[in-house]
């Protein structure tokens, strides 16, 4: 190989900042963005016989029922879990979160219905909701909706617009990488994000590639940042 070290980032960089007191790297100064690969809406999705079958009943459902509805996510201080957390903000709900170790025992308990309900990102979520399956999606953040849920209504045509949690995923470099090579290695990476095949796959899965320069990925990572700080301030969580 060529020496250079890469990191495959994901939301977690933009959370963990906010999340940890002392965290051993700082995203701003260690890493440098090099190619931004794909975004994931978050799916909130309920188990077929919980009642709701669409993001307003839902509402009214937990507006009725205060306390009564449990939500579970992968983990306290996850992506999903903060969605979780700013729609019961937005909507001004009361439900309680359940936190898992990881997603695939929240959906399981989802499945079981021993929670209600629970937000995840759509590559968890798709394969899990198709037609005849136990658990329903209700809606899903984002401006479009996903290819893989096509009856799917976005949060925004729901009548929930303010409410947006995407999950991003992309590549990173170490601080001192140089330059020629940051930009070598965007155009590759760009080069088999935009070929059809790549694109139709990472819809099938539920996300839509990305692309851009490294110095668009940066100032998509510095808005998302500004997100999750807002978010994990106003929640006063702390990791499990």
């Amino acid at each position: 190989g060529d020496g250079y070290t890469l990191l495959f980032g994901q939301v977690t960089l933009s959370i963990n900042p906010y999340l940890y007191k002392n965290l051993r790297y700082s995203v701003a100064k260690d890493f440098l963005p090099v190619a931004h690969i794909a975004n994931s809406p978050t799916v909130l999705l309920v188990n077929r016989d919980f009642g709701p079958k669409d993001v307003r009943g839902f509402v009214k459902h937990v507006q009725d029922h205060p306390g009564a509805v449990n939500y579970g996510s992968g983990g306290s201080g996850t992506s999903v879990h903060l969605a979780g957390y700013l729609f019961n903000s937005l909507t001004r709900l009361d439900m309680t979160h359940v936190p898992y170790k990881g997603s695939g025992p929240a959906m399981t308990d989802l499945i079981g219905g021993q929670i209600q309900a629970i937000f995840d990102t759509a590559p968890s979520a798709v394969p899990q909701a198709g037609p005849g399956a136990r658990v329903m999606a209700l809606a899903v953040t984002g401006k479009n909706r996903l290819e893989a849920l096509p009856d799917v209504p976005t949060f925004a045509e729901a009548g929930f617009p303010a409410f947006d949690a995407p999950a991003w995923y992309g590549i990173l470099a170490p601080t001192g990488t140089p330059a020629n090579v940051v930009t070598y290695l965007n155009e590759q990476v760009n080069r088999v994000l935009e070929e059809p095949e790549t694109r139709k796959r990472f819809a099938q899965l539920g996300s839509a590639a990305a692309s851009g320069t490294p110095a668009d990925f940066g100032a998509f990572m510095r808005t998302e940042a500004a997100r999750w700080e807002a978010v994990v301030k106003s929640a006063n969580v702390t990791p499990d």
